[in-house]
């Protein structure tokens, strides 16, 4: 039902949230004001095929996302967890190839229920499917700040063959679907 949908989704926000620096205060300031980082959340949903990676990159404001199918892959800044939490550049103004930093990957299957994951204001990652597609709903920052392949160290992320830039956001409207008319 929505309702126990949307229960399990803020107790497993607030799970997941809460063992993330700084993921408590993140969380308040998304249920007071519905904003992350002062920006205001979107919506979106994402079909992945297998063997899709995208850009490394930084949240500029807290995500949420709903696992539906599959699997989805990850390779996270894990120490420090951040660097500038703050920063909302497009592009990052510094690189990840400090040698002490150190970096994780997990991998998030779905359950009989789906699965719900989030990303705090700041965190960085990488995010990829292998041998299954993933279908994901996440309400998310609307933009990323995303890295340079030259300011990534060697050997840790996956080749990058999926850009933002290259993105059909209007697919929708080339499948014949029109878009609600809004009454005045």
């Amino acid at each position: 039902t929505p309702s126990t949908f949307r229960s399990q989704m803020f107790e497993a926000v607030e799970m997941n949230l809460s063992q993330r620096p700084n993921g408590c205060e993140d969380h308040k300031e998304w249920l007071t004001t519905g904003r992350s980082n002062g920006g205001i959340p979107e919506f979106v949903a994402l079909a992945i095929p297998p063997r899709t990676a995208f850009f490394v990159h930084q949240h500029p404001g807290i995500e949420l996302v709903f696992l539906v199918r599959g699997s989805l892959h990850e390779i996270r800044l894990s120490d420090p967890a951040h660097i500038d939490r703050h920063c909302t550049a497009l592009e990052s103004p510094f690189d990840l190839k400090n040698p002490d930093y150190r970096f994780v990957r997990n991998e998030f299957k779905v359950g009989a229920g789906g699965r719900w994951l989030t990303n705090e204001v700041g965190s960085i990652h990488q995010t990829f499917t292998e041998d299954e597609e993933c279908l994901m709903v996440a309400v998310w920052p609307g933009r990323y700040m995303t890295f340079r392949d030259d300011q990534l160290p060697d050997g840790v992320f996956e080749p990058i063959n999926h850009r933002a830039d290259k993105e059909e956001r209007d697919v929708f409207l080339h499948q014949g679907v029109k878009p609600c008319q809004h009454h005045h």
